[in-house]
Parts: structure tokens; sequence; C-alpha cells
């Protein structure tokens, strides 16, 4: 298991969205479009960490529009 403060801290941000005008829905679509998940933890609201078989592949933090792709 990891932790998910040590992830999202520890992996700067490799995805902007914070110029965009698209609404939030459409940008989160365009961003899981680009890795695979199987499940989203939302402990760390409104940052979404996304997991595959149990490890963490991304971070979305929703109100900075910002994340990260491993």
């Amino acid at each position: 298991m990891y932790n998910i403060d040590t992830f999202v801290n520890s992996n700067k941000a490799n995805v902007n969205f914070s110029e965009s005008t698209e609404d939030f829905d459409v940008l989160e679509a365009i961003f899981t479009k680009k890795f695979k998940f199987d499940n989203v933890n939302t402990q760390a609201m409104p940052v979404l960490v996304y997991e595959l078989n149990g490890n963490a592949v991304a971070w979305y933090d929703e109100e900075m529009q910002l994340g990260f792709i491993a």
C-alpha cells in the first residue's frame, strides 16, 4: 500500500489544465483517457488518486486542474 500524501506531494504535476476554458468534467475525462486505472481513491478530495492493481498511477486536483501521470 502507498501513502497518499507522499505520492501526491513527491510527484510534481506534469499535466496542467488551469488555463483551459473547458468544463471541469470534460477536463477530468481528458485526463483519465491518458492512462489505465481500476479504482479512484477519494480520501484526499479534491485530489483524486487513480490506482491500478492497488498501486497509485496518477493524481488529479479537481480545483487546481493539475495532475500527475506516472
